[in-house]
């Protein structure tokens, strides 16, 4: 059985201009058999950025791809991916004739019915089976065009024009405006960490008024040992001439 493959690509372009290869990315698009679902653009002139997604037949997706790279200067990023449902699509498949076939046995069941209530029963069986079946009719549906047509989503971005070397040489305004701004920085740390002193005082003000009084005593303590001993042991007189 053939296989059912959704397949999917992102791309990120690097261009010189988005201007004058959005019409040519279109008419890409166009020419193998593919139609924009979405497309969203930034930007004005040199800055602006496009992003896009298109859909494009399976059979023509690896030429679809060729034809946008080629527009590029650059290929940033690239990544094809495929998912294989046909597992999914066999499943489904399985069950809408199961279903499908239980249908046709309720159809009968209500052609031998003869009572009312009998009739309602059956009926709300065959409308509970056929929307069963309904919805497996729309999801193979689903895989079935999502394989068909393959999701390209696709970015381009404009190509930087910044100099190497800095042509503007030296600019005291640039120095001025700088070292106001550190000697602004400077202010503000040296306001909050007065801020901070002051919040912190009841904590530690005591503890540096205790620390001095420490101090203090401690000095006289030790005047006070001098001084005796001194009194205790005074000079001894000179030799008599």
């Amino acid at each position: 059985a053939e296989r059912l493959i959704i397949k999917t690509a992102e791309l990120r372009l690097l261009v010189e201009s988005v201007d004058p290869v959005e019409p040519k990315l279109l008419q890409a698009v166009k020419a193998h058999g593919g139609f924009v679902v979405n497309a969203e653009r930034s930007g004005t002139g040199g800055g602006a950025t496009l992003s896009f997604t298109f859909r494009v037949p399976v059979d023509r997706f690896d030429a679809a791809l060729s034809a946008v790279e080629i527009l590029a200067k650059r290929v940033d990023y690239r990544k094809v991916s495929g998912q294989d449902v046909t597992e999914e699509f066999v499943d489904l498949d399985a069950q809408l004739q199961n279903d499908s076939a239980t249908r046709d046995r309720i159809l009968k069941i209500m052609e031998r019915a003869d009572k009312v209530e009998d009739v309602l029963a059956v009926n709300r069986e065959l409308g509970a089976i056929q929307e069963k079946i309904d919805r497996l009719q729309g999801k193979m549906k689903y895989l079935r065009q999502s394989a068909a047509l393959s999701t390209v989503s696709l970015s381009l971005y404009p190509e930087a024009n910044t100099p190497v070397v800095d042509e503007g040489g030296w600019k005291p305004a640039e120095v001025v405006r700088h070292s106001l701004r550190a000697l602004l920085g400077l202010g503000q740390s040296l306001a909050n960490l007065a801020i901070f002193a002051a919040i912190w005082t009841p904590v530690w003000l005591p503890i540096y008024l205790l620390l001095r009084y420490w101090r203090r005593k401690r000095r006289a303590r030790r005047a006070a040992r001098e001084a005796a001993k001194a009194t205790a042991n005074p000079a001894s007189p000179g030799p008599v001439k």
